[in-house]
């Protein structure tokens, strides 16, 4: 619900103002085989979808509503986290935002994060030009799996995309993994 609450469209368009892609999941656009990986992806609409956040945010059985918002000093994160706190406010949320120097809030992110973190921002450049390099992120030992998210069964699928030598079938791997996320 508060990923599907974030207009990312708007952010770029009014604060951003980079002429940036909004991100519709974990493999950005551009990665080959993209169109197959995240078509449309329900979940992360580029305009965000605040009816569909709030019934989702409806059925959620004792939300945590005060909610720490961890960002690092580099420019224009704040401008961000304001805006996604007004559209967090949305869901009844009430977002505290904690801006930390980058080395700090990379402390803070761990792995495994801090308790006092309920969401944060963090971006990731790409080392390799295919998904795997965003996707094999969330594997439950990766050390950059800030986010204690560990799923056995989509460790092995991981692991079964790296020995699929077919990039279309591949690529329909990397689209379970999306939908797992």
């Amino acid at each position: 619900a508060m990923a599907m609450a974030i207009d990312r469209r708007t952010i770029i368009d009014n604060i951003a103002q980079a002429d940036q892609l909004p991100a519709t999941g974990f493999t950005p656009q551009g990665m080959p085989g993209f169109d197959a990986i995240n078509p449309d992806s329900k979940w992360l609409p580029a305009a965000g979808d605040i009816d569909q956040a709030k019934e989702l945010m409806s059925k959620v059985a004792n939300p945590n509503k005060n909610i720490s918002l961890l960002i690092n000093d580099s420019p224009g994160h704040r401008e961000i986290a304001v805006a996604v706190q007004a559209m967090w406010k949305q869901l009844g949320l009430d977002v505290t935002i904690r801006q930390q120097e980058w080395a700090h809030s990379l402390e803070f992110l761990g792995p495994p994060p801090d308790a006092s973190v309920d969401a944060y921002r963090l971006g990731w450049i790409g080392d390799y030009v295919d998904a795997m390099n965003f996707l094999e992120l969330w594997t439950c030992k990766s050390g950059n799996n800030n986010t204690n998210y560990c799923d056995p069964s989509y460790d092995a699928l991981v692991t079964k995309a790296r020995q699929t030598e077919s990039n279309d079938e591949r690529y329909k791997i990397y689209a379970q993994l999306e939908d797992k996320l």
